[in-house]
């Protein structure tokens, strides 16, 4: 049975590690392409030594593998949305014109009335999403096979993939998972401070200068520990998937 409990509690059983992670997360320009991609690296590792019946803090050692395996990962990902991202140059080119063009009232739109979406760009957003939400389902097994193995290949082995993500218990913490995600990212959405993205002049000025180091400091902290949660979750799937 998935410990979700356990999960949970990981990232705070040792107190410098989730510190170093939060550091690393933090959108530091210029720096951020290599600390963040380490923070992620770090936290695929928690689910493979999960897997692994392994249940505390990964140490922060070999920091260049912890980078490449997340960058390969990325490519991963990537590789498998390539359906997706041709559906959106066919079906919704006036949403990548209006993103390209006036990005600040696309963001603002987007995290206001999500769903809006749907009317303003039509039908074609929903089959990208459907199609979006079936790849978002393989993705975190393809990544996670990579991460254990370290055998590109073996992130596309469907054989081994279909035969884990057809299984109730990785189904049921998908859900799980999906249902955490959405809800840590309205309320976060809800305490973004659209007043700034609609008037950017304003950003780096006095009290927003600091509200918005605030609402990144805040971002940083619950992405490193969510993705430490959610990569236990999967790792936990895993381990069970082999009894």
């Amino acid at each position: 049975m998935v410990d979700y409990l356990r999960a949970i509690k990981r990232p705070f059983t040792d107190i410098k590690k989730l510190i170093i992670g939060i550091l690393l997360s933090l959108p530091i320009p210029l720096v951020k392409i290599v600390t963040n991609t380490m923070a992620l690296g770090y936290t695929f590792n928690c689910g493979k030594s999960a897997s692994e019946s392994n249940y505390e803090m990964p140490r922060w050692k070999n920091h260049g593998k912890l980078w490449i395996n997340a960058f390969v990962a990325g490519i991963i990902a990537l590789i498998y949305l390539i359906p997706v991202i041709i559906m959106v140059f066919v079906f919704a080119k006036d949403l990548i014109i209006d993103y390209v063009t006036n990005q600040t009232s696309f963001l603002v739109n987007f995290i206001s009335n999500p769903l809006g979406l749907i009317s303003t760009y039509g039908i074609g957003i929903f089959f990208i999403w459907a199609l979006t939400i079936i790849i978002g389902y393989l993705i975190p097994i393809a990544m996670l096979n990579w991460i254990i193995t370290e055998k590109f290949s073996s992130a596309f082995d469907f054989g081994d993939i279909s035969k884990k993500i057809l299984n109730g218990k990785y189904f049921g913490a998908w859900i799980v998972l999906t249902i955490i995600g959405t809800i840590v990212g309205f309320v976060t959405l809800k305490f973004f401070p659209l007043d700034m993205l609609q008037d950017t002049s304003s950003i780096f000025i006095g009290a927003n200068l600091i509200k918005l180091i605030i609402f990144l400091i805040v971002i940083s902290i619950i992405e490193f520990i969510q993705n430490v949660f959610t990569y236990t979750v999967y790792g936990n799937v895993l381990e069970e998937l082999k009894t």
